[in-house]
């Protein structure tokens, strides 16, 4: 998988800042990565919340294991294209899985579990 995500999960300024963050991040400039990423957080939080939860659904369907649960902090998880920062997993992510879970929605339960390192 690489950082681009399906059509219509994010407006193009949002995905072109996605891409751009994992693209930087992997170069290995940490301090220009996370200056995009606070761009980018600050933009999506903006969005609806049902935006929001089209590029965390993306986002999860990618990055996790559909039938195990994985660590999120190790090594294989942070040399991948995307790779969930804490500023994205409690500012973005975090409300969405709350809607989730309030809603009884299993595939949240497995995704809350599966980011539980965080």
């Amino acid at each position: 998988m690489n950082a681009e995500l399906p059509d219509n999960v994010l407006d193009s300024e949002s995905a072109e800042l996605w891409v751009r963050y994992n693209r930087v991040r992997l170069s290995g400039d940490k301090k220009g990565a996370n200056q995009v990423l606070r761009a980018f957080i600050d933009r999506v939080k903006t969005a609806d919340l049902s935006d929001r939860t089209r590029f965390v659904e993306a986002v999860c369907r990618g990055f996790l294991r559909e039938t195990e649960f994985v660590a999120t902090n190790g090594k294989d998880m942070s040399e991948r294209p995307i790779r969930v920062q804490h500023p994205l997993f409690a500012e973005v992510m975090v409300p969405v899985f709350v809607d989730g879970y309030v809603r009884d929605d299993p595939q949240y339960l497995r995704w809350i579990a599966q980011f539980s390192p965080f």
